[in-house]
């Protein structure tokens, strides 16, 4: 088992199938800058919440928004697509972290913490950050 944290931007807005099981799937896909590559990765995530509950989530889970992902285990698989752009699925995400979209920042809130570049969600599905 090992663990994975990996923070990027969303590269579209997440989709969430509610299925009829007790845990339905928010999938979204990030987009990671890694230093030493003139294009982007992308990674495609699953993040499993109770089906009872309104993913109120989705709301902030939107194209270009910030998240830090991190995983216990992931189980991944790669493919390239037509364009030529290699994706990796990767599933089991354990906590999802919000950064602060600069559209929901206050002045105020920038000038408590300027070091502070996440949220904390009340919502039970992201987790403690």
């Amino acid at each position: 088992m090992y663990s994975l944290t990996l923070t990027g931007h969303l590269a579209a807005d997440a989709t969430y199938n509610q299925l009829t099981g007790e845990k339905s799937p928010i999938n979204f896909t990030v987009a990671i800058n890694f230093p030493n590559k003139q294009k982007p990765e992308y990674k495609k995530f699953v993040y499993w919440i109770q089906t009872k509950e309104n993913p109120e989530i989705l709301n902030r889970l939107k194209k270009g928004e910030g998240v830090t992902v991190f995983c216990n285990y992931c189980d991944t698989s790669s493919y390239e697509s037509e364009k030529g752009i290699q994706y990796t699925t990767l599933e089991y995400v354990d906590r999802l972290v919000l950064h602060k979209s600069k559209e929901n920042e206050s002045s105020s809130d920038s000038e408590k913490n300027q070091n502070q570049n996440t949220v904390e969600s009340e919502d039970p599905d992201l987790g403690t950050a």
